[in-house]
């Protein structure tokens, strides 16, 4: 499994589509590696096993041990009162059930000469919204409050906020990259729909079967640690 990463240069993404050209600079080692192994492996898809790399962009869901553990860890404790930045930049997310669905049918398509082999897809939820609605989408439902104060991300995160703990701790308490709220990040799924997807429907963030799912995350992340 790749990453929508790899195509990433902190700039905005609108309708992106496979052509993208891998980033020359990484924000992230993360994303570096993920765009050299999908790279070799890409090319030496035929020679051996038939290969297909998928790309999710911001994955959420039951066995999360970051984003959701984040927001709802915040929310559970009422210290999810304030949005750093606005709405204006849209960003895709992806249910982790949705992922698993893209790799199983990918899979079953890949033989010689298919469409699949060698290519990479994108795959998200084909929802794209501001990350603050998707973290009211998730919090609100499961009867715990969004954000309710809003901070300029210029003054949060450029100024005076570079220097300030306080600043820092807003953005670093949900994991937050910059680019999260400063870019947008929308990928066309154009080419997983025809080549992989094909008569299948995506989940989205609303569906019923989502929440009940996520409410027992941060529970899940506790025991684990406890284990550990």
């Amino acid at each position: 499994m790749s990453s929508a990463s790899v195509v990433y240069a902190g700039q905005d993404i609108r309708d992106g589509d496979e052509s993208l050209p891998y980033a020359e600079k990484f924000p992230a080692l993360y994303a570096e590696t993920k765009a050299l192994a999908e790279r070799e492996l890409l090319a030496a898809s035929g020679d051996g096993p038939e290969i297909c790399a998928i790309r999710p962009h911001v994955v959420f869901g039951p066995g999360d041990t970051r984003l959701i553990p984040a927001i709802l860890g915040r929310a559970q404790a009422n210290k999810l009162k304030f949005q750093v930045g606005g709405d204006d930049k849209l960003s895709d997310f992806t249910y982790v059930g949705n992922v698993v669905q893209a790799l199983l049918l990918a899979e079953g398509r890949l033989e010689p000469g298919s469409a699949v082999s060698g290519q990479a897809y994108f795959i998200t939820n084909g929802e794209p919204m501001p990350f603050w609605r998707f973290v009211r989408r998730i919090v609100e439902p499961l009867g715990y409050r969004g954000p309710r104060m809003r901070i300029p991300f210029r003054v949060a995160d450029r100024g005076w906020g570079r220097q300030n703990a306080v600043a820092r701790l807003l953005l670093g308490l949900l994991g937050l990259a910059d680019a999260r709220l400063t870019t947008s990040s929308l990928l066309d799924l154009a080419e997983l729909r025809l080549d992989v997807l094909v008569d299948h429907e995506l989940a989205r963030v609303d569906d019923p079967h989502v929440h009940p799912r996520l409410d027992g995350v941060v529970e899940e992340r506790r025991v684990h640690r406890l284990a550990d």
